[in-house]
């Protein structure tokens, strides 16, 4: 048995959300059961992040996807910023100095 759902939104709003789900072959209907669905699996609303936890307590897990575009820009930006190991191995003594040689290297390339 179907529920009927009643709710009040801008009517510019649902004009042109109507002809735009109309331009992709959908409706009304097939967007509230669409959002009832997201709410049920996330337990918030799509801009929203979850504020509370779920019934059993536990807070709920979001997974995010990393798409091959967004993986080649965080490797990009963490390339940009290391520094490479020192070849004898880490000391945390010298890291001032590998980060001198880091910007010297980086400045001596600009010139």
């Amino acid at each position: 048995m179907d529920a009927m759902v009643t709710a009040r939104v801008p009517v510019e709003v649902r004009n042109q959300g109507n002809a735009i789900l109309k331009r992709i072959g959908s409706s009304p209907t097939k967007l509230v059961n669409a959002a009832y669905d997201y709410v049920l699996r996330h337990e918030s609303l799509p801009d929203q992040e979850p504020s509370a936890p779920a019934a059993g307590g536990e807070p709920q897990k979001t997974v995010r996807i990393i798409t091959p575009e967004i993986r080649a820009q965080i490797e990009a930006a963490f390339a940009a910023v290391a520094l490479p190991t020192p070849v004898g191995g880490w000391d945390p003594h010298d890291y001032k100095e590998i980060i001198a040689e880091g910007k010297r290297a980086d400045y001596e390339a600009f010139g």
